[in-house]
Protein backbone atom coordinates (compact mmCIF):
# COMPACT_ATOMS: atom_id res chain seq x y z
CA UNK A 1 0.00 0.00 0.00
CA UNK A 2 1.57 3.50 -1.18
CA UNK A 3 -1.05 5.70 -0.26
CA UNK A 4 1.33 7.99 -2.60
CA UNK A 5 0.08 11.27 -3.94
CA UNK A 6 0.65 13.82 -6.88
CA UNK A 7 2.97 11.53 -9.05
CA UNK A 8 3.57 13.64 -12.42
CA UNK A 9 4.99 12.62 -15.86
CA UNK A 10 7.71 15.38 -15.51
CA UNK A 11 11.40 14.53 -14.59
CA UNK A 12 13.47 17.27 -12.95
CA UNK A 13 17.27 17.74 -12.70
CA UNK A 14 19.21 19.07 -9.39
CA UNK A 15 22.86 20.09 -9.11
CA UNK A 16 25.07 17.37 -8.18
CA UNK A 17 28.58 16.20 -8.88
CA UNK A 18 29.73 12.87 -9.63
CA UNK A 19 32.57 11.36 -7.59
CA UNK A 20 34.93 8.66 -9.21
CA UNK A 21 33.62 5.17 -9.67
CA UNK A 22 34.61 2.90 -6.77
CA UNK A 23 34.97 -0.70 -6.61
CA UNK A 24 33.07 -2.86 -4.11
CA UNK A 25 34.31 -6.10 -2.91
CA UNK A 26 31.37 -8.34 -4.90
CA UNK A 27 29.23 -8.41 -7.79
CA UNK A 28 25.53 -9.44 -7.98
CA UNK A 29 23.69 -10.90 -10.77
CA UNK A 30 19.60 -11.36 -11.05
CA UNK A 31 18.41 -14.85 -12.41
CA UNK A 32 14.79 -14.61 -12.53
CA UNK A 33 12.87 -17.98 -12.50
CA UNK A 34 10.67 -18.85 -15.13
CA UNK A 35 8.12 -20.92 -16.30
CA UNK A 36 6.33 -21.36 -12.48
CA UNK A 37 3.06 -20.27 -12.00
CA UNK A 38 3.06 -18.36 -8.81
CA UNK A 39 1.11 -16.03 -6.67
CA UNK A 40 1.03 -12.75 -8.00
CA UNK A 41 1.22 -10.79 -4.44
CA UNK A 42 2.64 -7.27 -3.43
CA UNK A 43 2.96 -5.94 0.04
CA UNK A 44 2.48 -9.00 1.60
CA UNK A 45 3.94 -10.72 4.73
CA UNK A 46 6.02 -13.79 4.47
CA UNK A 47 7.94 -16.23 7.37
CA UNK A 48 9.78 -18.93 6.52
CA UNK A 49 9.63 -23.13 8.16
CA UNK A 50 12.44 -24.99 6.79
CA UNK A 51 12.48 -24.86 3.01
CA UNK A 52 9.10 -23.66 2.86
CA UNK A 53 7.70 -19.93 2.50
CA UNK A 54 4.76 -18.87 3.97
CA UNK A 55 2.86 -15.63 2.37
CA UNK A 56 0.27 -13.72 4.05
CA UNK A 57 -1.78 -10.62 3.09
CA UNK A 58 -1.17 -7.95 0.77
CA UNK A 59 -2.67 -7.40 -2.20
CA UNK A 60 -3.10 -8.80 -6.40
CA UNK A 61 -3.71 -5.68 -7.87
CA UNK A 62 -0.66 -3.25 -8.92
CA UNK A 63 -0.23 0.64 -7.95
CA UNK A 64 -3.53 1.83 -6.02
CA UNK A 65 -6.27 3.70 -7.84
CA UNK A 66 -6.96 7.54 -7.34
CA UNK A 67 -10.25 7.16 -7.50
CA UNK A 68 -11.92 6.41 -3.95
CA UNK A 69 -14.38 4.22 -5.03
CA UNK A 70 -11.81 1.79 -7.14
CA UNK A 71 -9.09 2.04 -4.31
CA UNK A 72 -7.95 -0.83 -2.51
CA UNK A 73 -11.04 -2.30 -3.67
CA UNK A 74 -11.69 -5.94 -1.74
CA UNK A 75 -11.29 -7.54 -4.56
CA UNK A 76 -7.33 -6.87 -4.75
CA UNK A 77 -7.39 -8.38 -1.47
CA UNK A 78 -5.09 -11.80 -1.13
CA UNK A 79 -7.79 -13.93 0.47
CA UNK A 80 -5.33 -17.32 0.12
CA UNK A 81 -2.16 -18.61 2.46
CA UNK A 82 0.22 -19.44 0.61
CA UNK A 83 3.04 -22.50 1.29
CA UNK A 84 6.10 -22.18 -1.14
CA UNK A 85 8.99 -24.71 -1.15
CA UNK A 86 11.80 -22.33 -2.53
CA UNK A 87 13.31 -25.27 -4.38
CA UNK A 88 10.80 -27.32 -6.02
CA UNK A 89 8.15 -24.08 -5.87
CA UNK A 90 5.51 -26.45 -5.54
CA UNK A 91 2.60 -23.89 -4.35
CA UNK A 92 -0.13 -25.09 -1.56
CA UNK A 93 -2.79 -23.12 -0.34
CA UNK A 94 -6.17 -22.74 1.82
CA UNK A 95 -8.68 -19.58 1.91
CA UNK A 96 -9.04 -17.62 4.65
CA UNK A 97 -13.04 -18.37 4.73
CA UNK A 98 -12.05 -21.35 6.98
CA UNK A 99 -10.60 -19.12 9.87
CA UNK A 100 -12.49 -17.21 12.35
CA UNK A 101 -13.71 -13.99 11.34
CA UNK A 102 -11.42 -11.41 12.90
CA UNK A 103 -8.24 -13.47 11.87
CA UNK A 104 -9.74 -13.70 7.76
CA UNK A 105 -10.31 -9.99 7.61
CA UNK A 106 -6.95 -8.76 9.15
CA UNK A 107 -4.93 -11.50 6.79
CA UNK A 108 -6.26 -10.11 3.83
CA UNK A 109 -4.99 -6.37 4.22
CA UNK A 110 -1.86 -4.87 2.89
CA UNK A 111 0.73 -3.63 4.63
CA UNK A 112 0.75 -5.73 8.12
CA UNK A 113 3.99 -5.44 9.77
CA UNK A 114 5.96 -8.34 10.48
CA UNK A 115 8.21 -10.32 12.54
CA UNK A 116 9.47 -14.06 12.95
CA UNK A 117 10.76 -14.90 15.88
CA UNK A 118 11.51 -18.85 15.85
CA UNK A 119 8.44 -20.94 14.53
CA UNK A 120 6.18 -18.23 15.63
CA UNK A 121 5.35 -15.23 13.08
CA UNK A 122 3.67 -11.76 14.60
CA UNK A 123 1.35 -9.85 12.30
CA UNK A 124 0.10 -6.78 13.52
CA UNK A 125 -2.21 -4.17 12.00
CA UNK A 126 -2.63 -3.76 8.09
CA UNK A 127 -4.99 -1.98 6.41
CA UNK A 128 -8.23 -3.57 4.14
CA UNK A 129 -11.98 -3.58 4.20
CA UNK A 130 -13.45 -4.63 7.20
CA UNK A 131 -16.76 -6.24 6.51
CA UNK A 132 -17.94 -6.38 9.90
CA UNK A 133 -16.81 -2.73 10.05
CA UNK A 134 -18.24 -1.72 6.98
CA UNK A 135 -15.36 0.63 6.07
CA UNK A 136 -11.90 0.06 5.06
CA UNK A 137 -9.62 0.38 8.88
CA UNK A 138 -6.64 -0.65 9.96
CA UNK A 139 -6.77 -3.39 11.79
CA UNK A 140 -6.26 -3.32 15.81
CA UNK A 141 -4.82 -6.58 15.97
CA UNK A 142 -2.08 -8.57 16.96
CA UNK A 143 -2.39 -12.39 15.20
CA UNK A 144 0.62 -14.66 16.18
CA UNK A 145 1.06 -17.97 13.56
CA UNK A 146 2.57 -21.15 14.34
CA UNK A 147 4.11 -21.81 11.59
CA UNK A 148 5.41 -25.63 12.60
CA UNK A 149 1.62 -26.29 13.15
CA UNK A 150 0.44 -24.52 10.00
CA UNK A 151 2.74 -26.42 8.16
CA UNK A 152 1.75 -29.59 9.53
CA UNK A 153 -2.04 -28.06 8.60
CA UNK A 154 -0.73 -27.90 4.97
CA UNK A 155 0.60 -31.78 5.02
CA UNK A 156 -2.19 -33.47 6.70
CA UNK A 157 -5.14 -31.27 5.40
CA UNK A 158 -6.07 -30.07 8.86
CA UNK A 159 -7.55 -27.53 10.83
CA UNK A 160 -5.57 -24.60 10.12
CA UNK A 161 -7.26 -22.53 12.85
CA UNK A 162 -5.76 -24.35 15.31
CA UNK A 163 -2.17 -22.54 14.06
CA UNK A 164 -3.40 -18.65 15.06
CA UNK A 165 -3.82 -16.63 17.89
CA UNK A 166 -5.03 -13.19 18.07
CA UNK A 167 -5.69 -10.06 20.18
CA UNK A 168 -7.39 -7.03 20.02
CA UNK A 169 -5.34 -3.95 20.94
CA UNK A 170 -5.84 -0.70 19.42
CA UNK A 171 -1.87 0.24 19.70
CA UNK A 172 -0.99 -2.12 17.62
CA UNK A 173 -3.29 -0.51 14.56
CA UNK A 174 -0.43 0.41 12.57
CA UNK A 175 0.21 0.09 9.04
CA UNK A 176 2.93 1.25 6.59
CA UNK A 177 5.32 0.33 9.53
CA UNK A 178 8.32 -2.38 10.56
CA UNK A 179 8.41 -5.08 13.16
CA UNK A 180 11.67 -6.77 14.30
CA UNK A 181 12.66 -9.06 17.10
CA UNK A 182 15.82 -8.16 19.65
CA UNK A 183 16.21 -10.60 21.78
CA UNK A 184 12.24 -11.46 23.53
CA UNK A 185 11.59 -7.87 23.30
CA UNK A 186 9.62 -6.86 19.52
CA UNK A 187 9.87 -3.35 18.25
CA UNK A 188 7.19 -1.91 16.48
CA UNK A 189 8.65 1.12 14.60
CA UNK A 190 7.24 4.24 12.29
CA UNK A 191 3.85 3.38 9.80
CA UNK A 192 0.78 5.20 10.52
CA UNK A 193 -3.28 4.80 11.47
CA UNK A 194 -5.68 5.15 8.50
CA UNK A 195 -9.22 4.53 8.54
CA UNK A 196 -11.56 5.43 5.94
CA UNK A 197 -11.58 5.06 2.42
CA UNK A 198 -8.06 6.61 0.61
CA UNK A 199 -8.90 9.76 -1.47
CA UNK A 200 -6.26 11.89 -3.13
CA UNK A 201 -8.55 13.99 -5.02
CA UNK A 202 -9.85 15.77 -1.78
CA UNK A 203 -13.12 15.18 0.62
CA UNK A 204 -12.81 14.01 4.38
CA UNK A 205 -13.12 10.19 3.41
CA UNK A 206 -10.68 8.74 6.06
CA UNK A 207 -8.63 10.04 9.20
CA UNK A 208 -4.93 9.24 9.14
CA UNK A 209 -2.28 10.01 11.81
CA UNK A 210 1.37 9.22 11.88
CA UNK A 211 2.66 6.54 14.92
CA UNK A 212 5.45 9.11 14.98
CA UNK A 213 7.38 6.43 17.19
CA UNK A 214 9.22 3.22 18.00
CA UNK A 215 6.30 1.03 20.05
CA UNK A 216 8.14 -1.81 22.17
CA UNK A 217 6.51 -4.53 24.01
CA UNK A 218 7.34 -8.17 25.06
CA UNK A 219 5.03 -11.08 24.90
CA UNK A 220 4.03 -14.05 26.63
CA UNK A 221 4.58 -16.68 23.15
CA UNK A 222 3.82 -19.81 25.18
CA UNK A 223 0.53 -18.25 26.74
CA UNK A 224 -3.01 -18.98 25.04
CA UNK A 225 -4.24 -15.94 25.99
CA UNK A 226 -1.50 -13.79 24.26
CA UNK A 227 -1.14 -10.62 26.65
CA UNK A 228 1.15 -7.34 25.97
CA UNK A 229 3.50 -6.83 28.58
CA UNK A 230 5.89 -3.89 29.58
CA UNK A 231 4.49 -1.64 26.53
CA UNK A 232 7.02 1.18 26.22
CA UNK A 233 6.80 4.00 23.39
CA UNK A 234 9.40 6.85 21.97
CA UNK A 235 8.43 9.47 20.22
CA UNK A 236 9.67 11.79 17.76
CA UNK A 237 7.29 14.21 15.53
CA UNK A 238 10.00 14.60 13.09
CA UNK A 239 12.36 11.88 13.21
CA UNK A 240 9.64 9.02 12.99
CA UNK A 241 7.49 10.66 11.17
CA UNK A 242 7.32 8.11 8.49
CA UNK A 243 5.89 5.01 6.37
CA UNK A 244 6.39 3.06 3.55
CA UNK A 245 10.25 3.02 4.22
CA UNK A 246 12.84 0.32 5.13
CA UNK A 247 13.99 -1.16 7.94
CA UNK A 248 17.11 -3.14 7.87
CA UNK A 249 20.13 -4.34 10.48
CA UNK A 250 23.36 -4.03 10.47
CA UNK A 251 26.21 -4.79 12.67
CA UNK A 252 28.29 -2.46 14.60
CA UNK A 253 31.67 -2.18 15.57
CA UNK A 254 31.33 -3.87 18.53
CA UNK A 255 29.44 -6.69 17.09
CA UNK A 256 26.23 -5.02 18.46
CA UNK A 257 23.20 -5.52 16.15
CA UNK A 258 21.14 -2.24 15.48
CA UNK A 259 18.62 -1.61 12.67
CA UNK A 260 18.45 1.53 10.14
CA UNK A 261 15.02 2.90 9.19
CA UNK A 262 15.27 4.15 5.83
CA UNK A 263 14.02 7.66 4.14
CA UNK A 264 10.34 6.66 3.38
CA UNK A 265 7.31 9.48 3.33
CA UNK A 266 6.07 11.68 4.08
CA UNK A 267 7.73 15.15 4.65
CA UNK A 268 5.12 17.46 6.72
CA UNK A 269 3.57 20.01 4.26
CA UNK A 270 4.90 18.16 1.00
CA UNK A 271 4.55 15.10 -0.51
CA UNK A 272 8.06 13.59 -1.14
CA UNK A 273 10.40 11.35 0.66
CA UNK A 274 12.56 12.20 4.31
CA UNK A 275 15.99 12.19 3.07
CA UNK A 276 17.50 11.26 6.78
CA UNK A 277 18.15 8.23 8.17
CA UNK A 278 17.77 6.96 11.59
CA UNK A 279 19.01 4.09 13.74
CA UNK A 280 18.04 2.28 17.13
CA UNK A 281 18.61 -0.63 19.34
CA UNK A 282 16.67 -1.68 22.14
CA UNK A 283 18.06 1.25 24.31
CA UNK A 284 18.04 4.30 22.04
CA UNK A 285 17.19 6.02 18.85
CA UNK A 286 18.90 8.45 16.58
CA UNK A 287 18.86 10.29 13.97
CA UNK A 288 22.40 9.33 12.07
CA UNK A 289 24.63 12.74 11.42
CA UNK A 290 25.70 13.95 7.95
CA UNK A 291 24.22 11.46 5.88
CA UNK A 292 20.97 11.65 3.56
CA UNK A 293 19.47 8.91 1.41
CA UNK A 294 18.93 9.54 -2.30
CA UNK A 295 18.30 6.57 -4.25
CA UNK A 296 15.35 3.59 -3.81
CA UNK A 297 12.98 5.71 -0.93
CA UNK A 298 10.12 3.48 -0.65
CA UNK A 299 9.74 0.21 0.57
CA UNK A 300 11.59 -2.08 -1.51
CA UNK A 301 13.18 -5.87 -1.30
CA UNK A 302 16.94 -5.53 0.65
CA UNK A 303 19.68 -7.21 1.85
CA UNK A 304 22.45 -6.68 4.13
CA UNK A 305 25.97 -8.21 3.65
CA UNK A 306 28.73 -7.58 6.52
CA UNK A 307 32.93 -7.90 5.73
CA UNK A 308 33.97 -9.14 8.68
CA UNK A 309 37.85 -8.06 7.49
CA UNK A 310 37.09 -4.14 7.18
CA UNK A 311 33.80 -4.14 9.77
CA UNK A 312 31.83 -2.66 6.75
CA UNK A 313 28.26 -2.91 6.31
CA UNK A 314 26.62 -3.31 2.80
CA UNK A 315 22.92 -2.40 2.42
CA UNK A 316 21.42 -3.43 -0.99
CA UNK A 317 17.87 -1.70 -2.16
CA UNK A 318 16.62 -3.65 -5.74
CA UNK A 319 14.26 -0.60 -7.75
CA UNK A 320 11.23 0.11 -6.30
CA UNK A 321 10.18 4.19 -5.98
CA UNK A 322 12.76 7.10 -5.50
CA UNK A 323 12.70 10.77 -5.50
CA UNK A 324 16.06 10.36 -7.34
CA UNK A 325 18.41 8.26 -9.95
CA UNK A 326 21.34 8.17 -12.41
CA UNK A 327 20.57 8.87 -16.10
CA UNK A 328 23.22 9.11 -18.46
CA UNK A 329 25.56 9.44 -15.46
CA UNK A 330 23.56 12.41 -14.30
CA UNK A 331 21.87 12.50 -11.04
CA UNK A 332 18.17 13.50 -11.70
CA UNK A 333 15.85 14.83 -8.89
CA UNK A 334 12.08 13.89 -9.87
CA UNK A 335 9.73 15.17 -7.26
CA UNK A 336 6.72 13.09 -9.15
CA UNK A 337 8.77 9.86 -7.29
CA UNK A 338 8.52 7.81 -9.87
CA UNK A 339 9.39 3.82 -10.33
CA UNK A 340 12.75 3.20 -10.81
CA UNK A 341 14.99 0.41 -11.51
CA UNK A 342 18.27 1.45 -9.66
CA UNK A 343 19.62 -1.11 -7.09
CA UNK A 344 21.80 0.97 -4.94
CA UNK A 345 24.10 0.11 -1.84
CA UNK A 346 24.84 2.38 1.01
CA UNK A 347 27.99 1.48 2.78
CA UNK A 348 28.67 1.58 6.89
CA UNK A 349 32.07 1.68 7.66
CA UNK A 350 33.22 0.80 11.71
CA UNK A 351 33.70 4.34 12.50
CA UNK A 352 30.01 4.81 11.23
CA UNK A 353 30.61 6.87 8.27
CA UNK A 354 28.03 5.97 5.26
CA UNK A 355 27.85 6.65 1.54
CA UNK A 356 25.83 5.69 -0.98
CA UNK A 357 26.62 4.30 -4.53
CA UNK A 358 24.15 3.05 -7.87
CA UNK A 359 25.42 -0.72 -8.79
CA UNK A 360 25.70 -1.65 -12.11
CA UNK A 361 23.32 -4.05 -12.81
CA UNK A 362 19.55 -2.83 -12.64
CA UNK A 363 15.61 -4.34 -12.44
CA UNK A 364 14.87 -6.19 -15.30
CA UNK A 365 11.76 -3.65 -15.46
CA UNK A 366 10.06 -0.79 -13.27
CA UNK A 367 9.92 -3.43 -10.54
CA UNK A 368 10.70 -4.01 -6.90
CA UNK A 369 8.07 -1.76 -4.90
CA UNK A 370 6.28 -3.53 -2.08
CA UNK A 371 8.21 -6.64 -2.75
CA UNK A 372 10.23 -8.84 -0.17
CA UNK A 373 13.66 -10.07 -0.23
CA UNK A 374 13.67 -14.07 1.39
CA UNK A 375 17.01 -15.34 1.91
CA UNK A 376 18.43 -18.51 0.89
CA UNK A 377 17.86 -20.95 3.60
CA UNK A 378 21.46 -21.90 3.80
CA UNK A 379 22.69 -18.83 3.89
CA UNK A 380 25.25 -18.52 6.30
CA UNK A 381 23.58 -15.25 8.59
CA UNK A 382 22.67 -14.17 11.48
CA UNK A 383 19.34 -14.29 12.97
CA UNK A 384 18.63 -11.08 11.23
CA UNK A 385 19.75 -12.43 8.32
CA UNK A 386 22.89 -9.94 7.75
CA UNK A 387 25.36 -12.35 5.13
CA UNK A 388 29.10 -12.21 6.29
CA UNK A 389 30.76 -12.00 3.31
CA UNK A 390 33.78 -15.00 2.80
CA UNK A 391 37.32 -13.87 2.69
CA UNK A 392 37.04 -14.14 -1.06
CA UNK A 393 34.54 -14.87 -3.29
CA UNK A 394 35.56 -17.71 -5.56
CA UNK A 395 32.38 -19.43 -7.01
CA UNK A 396 28.91 -17.70 -7.26
CA UNK A 397 27.02 -17.43 -4.12
CA UNK A 398 22.71 -17.31 -3.75
CA UNK A 399 22.16 -14.83 -1.52
CA UNK A 400 18.16 -15.10 -2.05
CA UNK A 401 15.19 -13.86 -3.87
CA UNK A 402 13.53 -10.66 -4.61
CA UNK A 403 9.65 -11.61 -4.96
CA UNK A 404 6.60 -10.17 -5.57
CA UNK A 405 5.94 -6.81 -5.47
CA UNK A 406 4.66 -4.06 -8.42
CA UNK A 407 5.77 -3.71 -11.68
CA UNK A 408 4.60 -0.63 -13.46
CA UNK A 409 4.90 -0.51 -17.48
CA UNK A 410 6.17 3.43 -17.34
CA UNK A 411 8.06 5.61 -14.08
CA UNK A 412 4.89 7.60 -13.63
CA UNK A 413 1.77 5.95 -14.13
CA UNK A 414 -0.34 7.53 -11.11
CA UNK A 415 -2.50 10.31 -12.42
CA UNK A 416 -3.12 8.14 -16.18
CA UNK A 417 -3.75 4.95 -13.55
CA UNK A 418 -7.12 2.77 -14.54
CA UNK A 419 -5.91 -0.78 -13.08
CA UNK A 420 -4.06 -1.24 -16.49
CA UNK A 421 -0.81 0.37 -15.68
CA UNK A 422 0.41 -1.99 -13.76
CA UNK A 423 0.12 -5.04 -11.63
CA UNK A 424 1.41 -7.36 -8.69
CA UNK A 425 4.56 -9.83 -9.62
CA UNK A 426 4.98 -13.59 -9.04
CA UNK A 427 8.20 -13.75 -10.03
CA UNK A 428 11.11 -15.48 -8.24
CA UNK A 429 14.04 -13.40 -8.81
CA UNK A 430 17.65 -15.04 -7.48
CA UNK A 431 19.80 -12.56 -6.36
CA UNK A 432 23.69 -14.13 -6.73
CA UNK A 433 27.08 -12.68 -5.77
CA UNK A 434 29.45 -13.13 -8.08
CA UNK A 435 32.96 -13.21 -7.64
CA UNK A 436 35.36 -9.95 -8.85
CA UNK A 437 35.15 -6.25 -7.94
CA UNK A 438 32.18 -4.18 -8.77
CA UNK A 439 32.30 -0.55 -10.24
CA UNK A 440 30.15 1.79 -8.46
CA UNK A 441 28.90 5.21 -8.96
CA UNK A 442 29.03 7.41 -5.88
CA UNK A 443 26.11 9.69 -4.91
CA UNK A 444 28.05 13.21 -3.79
CA UNK A 445 26.28 16.22 -3.43
CA UNK A 446 27.79 19.23 -4.53
CA UNK A 447 26.32 22.00 -2.34
CA UNK A 448 22.98 21.24 0.30
CA UNK A 449 22.30 24.87 -0.54
CA UNK A 450 22.82 24.70 -3.94
CA UNK A 451 19.33 25.92 -4.58
CA UNK A 452 17.13 27.42 -1.70
CA UNK A 453 13.80 28.07 -1.77
CA UNK A 454 11.82 29.29 1.28
CA UNK A 455 9.13 29.44 2.33
CA UNK A 456 7.42 26.09 1.62
CA UNK A 457 4.18 25.93 2.28
CA UNK A 458 3.59 29.95 1.13
CA UNK A 459 0.63 32.29 0.20
CA UNK A 460 2.21 35.73 -1.31
CA UNK A 461 5.70 35.66 -1.61
CA UNK A 462 8.51 33.33 -2.41
CA UNK A 463 11.99 33.58 -2.42
CA UNK A 464 14.87 31.53 -4.36
CA UNK A 465 18.02 32.00 -3.81
CA UNK A 466 20.80 30.39 -6.20
CA UNK A 467 24.45 30.14 -6.64
CA UNK A 468 26.21 33.67 -6.90
CA UNK A 469 28.26 32.44 -9.70
CA UNK A 470 25.12 31.60 -12.24
CA UNK A 471 23.00 34.68 -10.44
CA UNK A 472 22.74 35.98 -14.25
CA UNK A 473 21.63 32.52 -16.25
CA UNK A 474 18.69 31.39 -14.27
CA UNK A 475 15.14 30.64 -15.99
CA UNK A 476 12.09 29.70 -14.32
CA UNK A 477 8.41 28.22 -15.39
CA UNK A 478 5.79 27.94 -13.22
CA UNK A 479 3.77 24.17 -14.13
CA UNK A 480 0.16 23.01 -12.16
CA UNK A 481 0.37 19.50 -10.70
CA UNK A 482 -0.87 18.14 -14.05
CA UNK A 483 2.19 19.67 -16.06
CA UNK A 484 0.61 22.88 -17.94
CA UNK A 485 2.34 25.50 -17.54
CA UNK A 486 1.22 29.22 -16.20
CA UNK A 487 1.98 32.75 -16.66
CA UNK A 488 4.93 33.32 -14.40
CA UNK A 489 3.89 35.69 -11.15
CA UNK A 490 5.93 38.98 -11.30
CA UNK A 491 9.57 38.49 -10.17
CA UNK A 492 12.04 40.77 -8.15
CA UNK A 493 15.69 40.12 -8.67
CA UNK A 494 18.10 40.75 -6.03
CA UNK A 495 21.76 39.85 -6.82
CA UNK A 496 21.33 36.52 -6.58
CA UNK A 497 17.68 36.39 -4.95
CA UNK A 498 14.82 35.89 -6.91
CA UNK A 499 11.30 36.90 -4.81
CA UNK A 500 7.86 35.89 -6.87
CA UNK A 501 4.80 37.44 -5.98
CA UNK A 502 1.82 35.09 -6.03
CA UNK A 503 -0.91 37.64 -5.17
CA UNK A 504 -2.64 37.38 -8.82
CA UNK A 505 -1.89 33.51 -8.66
CA UNK A 506 -5.48 31.88 -8.09
CA UNK A 507 -4.52 28.22 -8.17
CA UNK A 508 -3.36 26.78 -4.73
CA UNK A 509 -2.30 23.86 -3.51
CA UNK A 510 0.43 22.02 -5.27
CA UNK A 511 2.08 23.91 -8.11
CA UNK A 512 6.17 23.29 -9.64
CA UNK A 513 8.02 25.81 -10.36
CA UNK A 514 10.86 24.86 -13.07
CA UNK A 515 14.34 26.66 -12.62
CA UNK A 516 16.71 26.33 -15.59
CA UNK A 517 20.03 26.95 -15.33
CA UNK A 518 23.57 25.90 -17.19
CA UNK A 519 24.24 22.50 -15.17
CA UNK A 520 21.01 21.52 -15.68
CA UNK A 521 17.17 21.81 -14.23
CA UNK A 522 15.38 21.82 -11.02
CA UNK A 523 11.47 20.71 -10.82
CA UNK A 524 10.91 22.11 -7.38
CA UNK A 525 7.24 20.90 -6.05
CA UNK A 526 5.64 24.28 -4.19
CA UNK A 527 3.03 24.32 -1.47
CA UNK A 528 0.62 27.02 -2.55
CA UNK A 529 -1.61 27.88 0.44
CA UNK A 530 -3.15 31.36 1.39
CA UNK A 531 -5.90 29.28 3.66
Amino acid sequence: MKLKMNLLPLLAFLLFSIGAAQSQPFQIALHPKTGMQLPAIQSFAWGNFGDYVFLFGGRTDGLHRRQPVFSFAASGNNTQVYLIHNRTFEVKSFSLSLLPSGIQEQLQSTNMQFAQYGNYLLLTGGYAYSATQANHITFPNLTVVDLEVLYSAFQQNANFSQAFRQISDQRMAVTGGHMVAIGDRFFLAGGNRFDGRYNPMGGASYVQKYTNSIRSFNLNLADTQLTILDFQEWTDSLNLHRRDYNLTPFRAANGHTKFHIWSGVFQYGVDLPWLNVVEFDEVSFQVIPNFNQYLNQYHTANAVLYDSATQTNFTLFFGGIGQYQYQNGTLVRNDSVPFVRTISCVERKSNGVMAEFELPVQMPGYQGASAEFIPATDLQGDEHSVFVLPPSIKDSILLGTVYGGISSTAPNIFFTNTGTQSSALGTWTDVWLKPGKATAIPVKEMSRVELDVFPNPFCQFLQVRVPEAFKNDYSFSLLTMHGKKLELPPIKQDGNSFQFDFSQVNIQGVLFLEISSPKGKSLIKLIHNCN
